[in-house]
């Protein structure tokens, strides 16, 4: 894939209640290098919600990866028609750039 981001792996951390989830490359760990920014901020609005969007959002990269991996096993297989090929089809569209 040519989609250009943050490189993996990515994690996040509490920032506090009511403070966003800070997700964050871990090649760059908060709060002790003057580079380190985070990848995005997950409003905690004091629900279970935020923390589960902040676990799937760092959990990207990986998930990335994974979806390319299979398609490509899927491929060689001669399943590359099927629907789970075309739901990896589907997800790695949406990462990739918009022309």
């Amino acid at each position: 894939m040519g989609t250009k981001h943050t490189p993996s792996p990515w994690a996040y951390r509490e920032g506090g209640v009511f403070e966003p989830f800070e997700v964050y490359p871990t090649h760059s760990r908060p709060p002790f290098y003057s580079d380190w920014a985070p990848v995005c901020l997950v409003q905690d609005y004091g629900d279970d919600e935020a923390e589960a969007n902040a676990r799937l959002i760092a959990a990207a990269p990986d998930l990335l990866d994974a979806c390319a991996f299979a398609l490509t096993i899927l491929e060689g297989m001669g399943n590359g028609q099927g629907d789970a090929a075309n739901a990896c089809r589907a997800a790695l569209s949406k990462a990739e750039p918009r022309p």
